[in-house]
């Protein structure tokens, strides 16, 4: 059983999430793409994919939510993945 946090508007874009929006394409090809795969597993990867389309619904479409219910290890993750994606 995971437990889940809330997490509220202020900790979402403490996140700073749209670092990942904005440098995802870099992940496609050239360094950036090796950097991607020697950073993250393949389950990792798949789990990226999955936040960059949230972030993307965030920072594009609906705007960060108000509250948003996640487990502390999958916003640790998050956190991990806007690292990289400020570094790349």
């Amino acid at each position: 059983m995971k437990l889940k946090v809330h997490f509220d508007y202020k900790e979402l874009n403490s996140l700073q999430y749209p670092i990942v929006v904005q440098n995802y394409d870099r992940i496609k090809t050239g360094s950036g793409k090796r950097k991607f795969h020697a950073a993250f597993q393949e389950t990792e990867r798949r789990k990226v994919r999955e936040l960059y389309n949230l972030f993307y619904r965030w920072y594009l479409v609906t705007g960060t939510p108000d509250e948003h219910s996640m487990s502390l290890s999958d916003f640790e993750f998050a956190k991990r993945v806007v690292d990289f994606f400020a570094g790349v």
